[in-house]
């Protein structure tokens, strides 16, 4: 008899994490997709307000600090050839050590926050 009880509520449990855990699985994959997607396009919107000047200097740098580590920004400018700019792995690595420690570092060139 206490067996069958015990299999009877493990059972329900078990469907009630299969049926409740599902949807925030999937809830879950949304939202950090939206965050990862919102802060892409923070980066963005910052590259492109230092490149709305058409006849600027690039500072390869700065925009190089709002490139996520991994990827690869094409600028595109017309009558000029094509840029790429993607850090590098020390460039990331001092980026994520500034970040962190609220000092003065090269990368940046400023105080950190």
């Amino acid at each position: 008899m206490r067996r069958r009880i015990l299999q009877s509520t493990l059972l329900v449990v078990a469907i009630t994490a299969l049926v409740l855990g599902g949807p925030l699985a999937i809830t879950t994959w949304r939202l950090v997709e939206d965050i990862h997607r919102a802060d892409l396009l923070s980066r963005l919107e910052q590259v492109a307000a230092r490149l709305d000047n058409p006849g600027a200097a690039i500072d390869r740098a700065a925009i190089e600090l709002a490139v996520p580590t991994g990827g690869r920004l094409v600028l595109q400018r017309a009558g000029e050839p094509d840029q790429v700019v993607a850090p590098t792995w020390e460039a990331s690595r001092s980026r994520s050590r500034c970040r962190s420690r609220r000092v003065m570092c090269s990368s940046c060139r400023s105080r950190c926050s």
